[in-house]
């Protein structure tokens, strides 16, 4: 299967997939291209927890100031699957794409920015993605570089409500989860997101 975004020969830089944890590196089967034995080119075919694709049903967000009618209330969306392992700084399972890009990064988790990826679901090879924004931590540090402005603080206990009703998926990071609940960057913390994943897993989604 061809991965979204590969170069041969591109700018960007991993350190070798021997450079893995054991525990992740046993996760993960090389599949080559062809007679080439290139790991960069090949798909990283992860074998460890896999979140199978889903249909859900996603209402549509409605402006506070709209008072009209509406023909649609929302719809169904079909979320790719997800491999995923379980990180000790975390405490909870995420994307095992997103942690072999940073472990091969040498950055933290919530430093990696939103990926595309590559069109094997369970292809987790960082030279197959793409980077589409600025990360987590970028987005916080900007912001707190920022002058005169006063960001509008949320509780945990609404953060945590605003969650529980819009249901981002429980895989994404806290950029994109932010940004799917119209949070301000900062908002949803390691503790929050820990209780929301629980909370999920406890009240499935029926749609």
């Amino acid at each position: 299967m061809p991965p979204t975004t590969f170069f041969q020969g591109g700018a960007r830089t991993f350190r070798p997939f021997s450079d893995l944890p054991e525990r992740t590196k046993k996760k993960i089967s090389m599949q080559f291209v062809g007679a080439h034995r290139d790991e960069c080119a090949a798909c990283w075919l992860w074998t460890g927890s896999f979140t199978a694709p889903r249909r859900r049903y996603k209402a549509y967000r409605i402006p506070e100031d709209y008072e009209g009618r509406r023909n649609i209330a929302g719809c169904f969306q079909q979320e790719r699957g997800m491999p995923t392992i379980r990180i000790p700084e975390k405490g909870y399972a995420v994307s095992a794409v997103r942690h072999v890009y940073a472990e091969l990064k040498c950055i933290g988790y919530d430093e990696v920015p939103r990926l595309s990826r590559c069109l094997d679901e369970r292809c987790v090879n960082p030279h197959h993605t793409l980077e589409l924004d600025v990360s987590p931590f970028e987005i916080r540090k900007r912001a707190a570089e920022v002058k005169g402005i006063v960001f509008e603080a949320v509780s945990a206990a609404e953060v945590m409500e605003i969650l529980q009703r819009i249901r981002p998926a429980t895989w994404a990071n806290f950029a994109t989860a932010e940004s799917e609940c119209e949070l301000p960057s900062g908002s949803i913390t390691d503790a929050i997101w820990r209780e929301y994943v629980l909370w999920d897993d406890a009240n499935p989604d029926l749609d």
